[in-house]
Order: C-alpha cells, then sequence, then structure tokens
C-alpha cells in the first residue's frame, strides 16, 4: 500500500477501533473522469454499419441512464464517413451534455481508419476514447500508438480521456501501462472475480498502490450477475465497487439484475426485457434498480468518488474472518462475503444496503452472508478551544 499508516478512530459509542489508511482522498476541484460513474454499452450498440436510426435508438436511452445517476456514458464508434449518420451523433451528443453526460466512444485503436474517425468525432463533441481490453490475449497497443493518440486528444478536446480495460491476465502489465503511458482510466476487472475477503483486499490494496503512485484514479468494472454467481452477491459486490474512489464502470443490465452482454450478437428481445424489468423495478423499495439508484446518489452526496479509502479492524466481534470494513469518507462500508451471519455492535445509521438486515437482541445489526451495507458515521465533535472565552 502507498503511504499506509495506523491510526484509532472511535466509531459511533464503541471502543476504538483502527483503521489503516489505503489511498488519501483528493482536495479542491476535481477534474470529471476523476469520480464519474460511467455506463457501458458492451458490447458497443453503435458501430461501423449503424444507421441513422440505430443512432436514434440510442439517443432515447440517455433519459434513463441520466436518471440512474450515471455521470458518462460509453457508445460504439458509428461510421463518420455518413452526413446524416454523423447530424444524428452530433443531435446524440448534444443529448446527452443537456443531460449531463459526458461519452466516451469506444474505438479500435489498431484499425488505420480509427485515428481519422476519432478526430471526426472528438471534434463533434465526443469527450473521451475507449480502446477496449489490453493484456495477454488481447490486441498489443504500443507506447508510441498510446501517445500520438493522447496528441490527437490534447488537439481536439478540452478535458478529454483515455480509457482502457484490463484482461483478467493484464494486471501484471499496469504499472508499465500507468508509468509509460498514462492512461486516465485503466479498468480493473480484479473484483469481479474476487470470491473471498483476502481476495477483495487485495485487489483493492494493489489498485491503489500502482495508481496513487502516478497520481491516476482508479477505474473499477461493477460484478454483474454472471461474475457473481447469483443475484444476491451481485448486489452486494456492487456496493463495494459504488463505495470506492475512483471509477466505476457499470455495464447496461447491471442496474436491473440482468446479465452484461458478452457477445456482440444482439440477444433477441433483450430490449424488452430491460425495459420491462426497468417499470416493473421503478419505485420498487429494495429493488436492484432502485437500490443502484441511491448508491450512486449517495456516492454523489459523500463525495465518495473523491473520498479517501482505510480498512477497518476491530469493529467485528467476534472478529469475522470473511467479511470486509472499509471507512471512505464518512460512510463505513462492510461486506459479508462468508456463509455465516455477522454482528455489528455499531448503531450507526444505516444508509443502505444490498439485502434484509436483522437486528441482535443486544443491540447492533446482523448483516446475513453476501450481504452489504453502508453506514453513515457522524464526524467526531471539535474539541472546544481553550483560547475561546465563553
Amino acid at each position: 500500500m502507498t503511504d499506509a499508516t495506523t491510526e484509532s478512530v472511535v466509531v459511533a459509542s464503541e471502543p476504538a477501533t483502527t483503521t489503516t489508511l489505503v489511498h488519501r482522498g483528493a482536495r479542491g476541484v476535481q477534474e470529471w473522469w476523476r469520480s464519474c460513474v460511467v455506463y457501458v454499452n458492451d458490447p458497443p450498440l453503435l458501430n461501423g454499419q449503424s444507421t441513422v436510426d440505430d443512432v436514434v435508438d440510442r439517443t432515447e436511452l440517455l433519459r434513463p441512464i441520466s436518471r440512474l445517476g450515471a455521470e458518462a456514458v460509453r457508445i460504439g464508434c458509428p461510421p463518420a464517413d455518413d452526413d446524416a449518420v454523423t447530424a444524428a451523433v452530433e443531435e446524440l451528443l448534444a443529448r446527452a451534455h443537456r443531460l449531463g453526460l459526458r461519452v466516451i466512444m469506444r474505438i479500435d485503436p489498431a484499425d488505420a481508419a480509427a485515428e481519422a474517425a476519432a478526430r471526426h468525432w472528438l471534434a463533434c463533441g465526443v469527450d473521451g476514447l475507449d480502446l477496449g481490453w489490453v493484456g495477454p490475449g488481447a490486441q498489443d497497443i504500443s507506447h508510441t500508438r498510446y501517445r500520438e493518440l493522447q496528441t490527437l486528444l490534447a488537439e481536439t478536446v478540452d478535458d478529454g480521456i483515455l480509457s482502457i480495460r484490463l484482461t483478467p491476465q493484464g494486471p501484471a502489465a499496469v504499472t508499465e501501462i500507468l508509468h509509460e503511458d498514462w492512461l486516465h482510466h485503466v479498468v480493473d476487472t480484479a473484483l469481479t472475480r474476487a470470491r473471498t475477503a483476502d481476495e477483495a483486499r487485495r485487489a483493492i490494496d494493489e489498485a491503489y498502490s500502482a495508481r496513487d503512485v502516478v497520481g491516476a484514479p482508479a477505474a473499477w468494472l461493477v460484478p454483474d450477475l454472471l461474475d457473481t454467481g447469483s443475484l444476491r452477491r451481485a448486489r452486494a459486490s456492487a456496493l463495494v465497487v459504488l463505495a470506492l474512489p475512483g471509477a466505476p464502470y457499470l455495464r447496461q443490465g447491471t442496474e436491473l439484475g440482468l446479465p452484461a452482454k458478452r457477445t456482440k450478437a444482439e440477444t433477441p428481445g433483450r430490449d424488452e426485457v430491460a425495459e420491462a424489468a426497468r417499470a416493473e423495478q421503478r419505485g420498487v423499495t429494495g429493488s436492484t434498480f432502485e437500490m443502484f439508484r441511491a448508491a450512486l446518489r449517495l456516492r454523489t452526496d459523500f463525495r465518495l468518488g473523491t473520498a479517501s479509502l482505510a480498512w477497518v479492524s476491530g469493529l467485528i466481534d467476534p472478529e469475522h474472518p470473511e467479511a470486509i470494513a472499509f471507512l471512505t469518507g464518512e460512510v463505513l462500508v462492510v461486506a459479508n462475503v462468508g456463509d455465516t451471519p455477522l454482528r455489528l455492535a455499531s448503531e450507526s445509521d444505516v444508509l443502505l444496503a444490498s439485502g434484509p438486515l436483522g437486528s441482535a437482541p443486544e443491540g447492533g445489526h446482523i448483516v446475513p452472508p453476501e450481504t452489504t451495507v453502508w453506514l453513515w458515521m457522524a464526524p467526531p465533535a471539535a474539541e472546544p478551544d481553550a483560547r475561546v472565552r465563553h
């Protein structure tokens, strides 16, 4: 861990616990990409064969994405040599910006025509470029190519970004990528595969250790139903990721409890299934959709995207081997990833939980297996200044 320190804090009215600093929060005004929630159409919903009607259809999806609480949306790269498509994409970009959404466009950096297309769409108002997967088994991208795209970005748009996603074998290359190329988002997928508390802690420690050295934000892929094997575990994992400082990437459908798309082939009726699920879950307390909406709202209200992060120990009695607890800003996150309930002695206010909680007879909360809870930790009262007369 980078600059790790240990200090004592008081959690609610309980005995002192210890916190171990993992990541220092940012101060002052920060660039949008350091903490934005990116909604990902994966695979991209637009491509080189997209028509005007395709673009119009995708434009209609922007309002639900904005209402969910996302701050950016990633789309595919439509053809750049069709005036009608260009006009439709310009309307999509204008609509997105009116709704407060940045737009990141997925391009193929190995395609000879990609740079011309990227220049065209950046001039039209695109806010950043996504270069796809990087790591063993993925398309190799040279340092020279990264520098060319960085130059293009600087020439055409203010405060634009480049992002990539690591393959499961990619983390070994993350240090070189960050030091040599300094991409804005190197999206980590490790938490989609973490199955134990130790694996989750190690993935989080390593992500911040590699990025904090160069001042880059962490970027996380939110686990979905297929990653975790169950909706209950997917919801619990999502609340862990959405509480972390940095930029979470949320794939289409995950917010409804649906699996993200894994292939380019359209699933028949998928849009209709998603719309039906959204209508069924909207406004229903405890639904997956409303859980995500609440998480993104609280993430904004408590500024979790730019907060500090510290592990908390000594909070759970008896110490639970398959639980993780961390403090981010004023929010304490406790995730029970084991198969036995755990008791939290703290009587702190529950902000959000991935599933129903229980109450212990002696007081405190019971967190069932595969459940994550966000608790509000009231900041300690300021010590009175002895120099001030009352």
